[in-house]
């Protein structure tokens, strides 16, 4: 009897020191580590034709551009105001937008292509001139540059809500697995702890 009882202990203990890694890993998260990596982007459209104009009352430049989904690889027509969300895009979040119609009710800016030479000469209150790759602009008045301004790329946030909901189940499927590693350790040691009566 003792002999059997050694031999099981040494056979659980060799499959507990090979399933050791194993559940380290499990414990790791996998499946919930997974669902925190479905995020998508929403960036400027290749050729994002890029209209600006002047809201006098806001002292403030409107921006229009075409915007696309990474998810879906659909364009959509955005507008927001630039020094409003200056910093909100410059940390890669989301800008308060506007709708694109109001674009028509202000006078528009004049955007040059790479002529940036044009822009410095020009008397214009406000030129914009856009970068090769279409991902930024910078903005001259009077020909002295305001800065370079990028247009919003930021996570489209469809995922989170979607983790919200998933997350539990993430997390116990995980948990799920790792039980399921100990448990052929427990069986394999012979169930310790596991009372046996007999049925009357």
């Amino acid at each position: 009897m003792a002999a059997q009882i050694g031999r099981k202990l040494v056979k659980g203990t060799r499959i507990f020191w090979f399933l050791l890694p194993v559940a380290a890993a499990l414990l790791s998260g996998c499946v919930t580590k997974k669902l925190w990596q479905q995020d998508a982007f929403r960036e400027p459209w290749p050729e994002p034709h890029l209209q600006l104009t002047f809201d006098q009352d806001r002292k403030d430049v409107l921006v229009g551009y075409d915007e696309l989904n990474d998810r879906s690889d659909q364009r959509r027509p955005r507008a927001y105001y630039l020094f409003q969300n200056e910093k909100r895009i410059m940390a890669k979040r989301k800008p308060a937008f506007v709708d694109p119609a109001k674009m028509v009710k202000f006078p528009p800016v004049s955007v040059f292509s790479g002529l940036q030479p044009v822009a410095m000469t020009t008397n214009l209150e406000l030129v914009a001139v856009t970068a090769t790759n279409n991902a930024s602009f910078k903005l001259y008045s009077k020909g002295k540059p305001l800065g370079e301004f990028f247009l919003p790329v930021y996570k489209d946030g469809v995922w989170q809500a979607q983790k919200a909901l998933l997350m539990p189940l993430a997390v116990g499927a995980d948990a799920t697995v790792v039980g399921g590693v100990l448990g052929v350790v427990w069986l394999e040691l012979g169930g310790p702890g596991v009372v046996n009566t007999p049925c009357k």
